[in-house]
């Protein structure tokens, strides 16, 4: 299990890299630094699997004393902390 120390300190590499939660839910880290929410699932249809991703969002870290109306306009902006995603708060 992913905690926020984790995420915040993740630094980004020459090539991307996930860091993994559970049940498919994963940290990206990308050459840029962008940090990037995905959740990695499977589609089952006619006896055949098929694997996705679903793009959640960026990472964010709540500032202190966050109050309930950033919160939402951070999450509306795709920005989305362990909590929120763990948590599943995200839309």
């Amino acid at each position: 299990m992913l905690n926020d120390t984790q995420c915040r300190n993740a630094k980004p590499k020459d090539k991307p890299y996930k860091l993994k939660d559970s049940n498919g839910l994963y940290l990206e880290i990308k050459p840029n630094g962008v940090k990037a929410w995905r959740y990695r699932f499977e589609l089952r249809e006619d006896g055949k699997i098929k694997e996705s991703v679903f793009a959640i969002g960026d990472y964010a870290s709540a500032p202190s004393g966050e109050i309930q109306g950033e919160a939402k306009a951070r999450r509306d902006g795709r920005r989305f902390t362990l909590a929120d995603v763990d948590g599943g708060q995200f839309p």
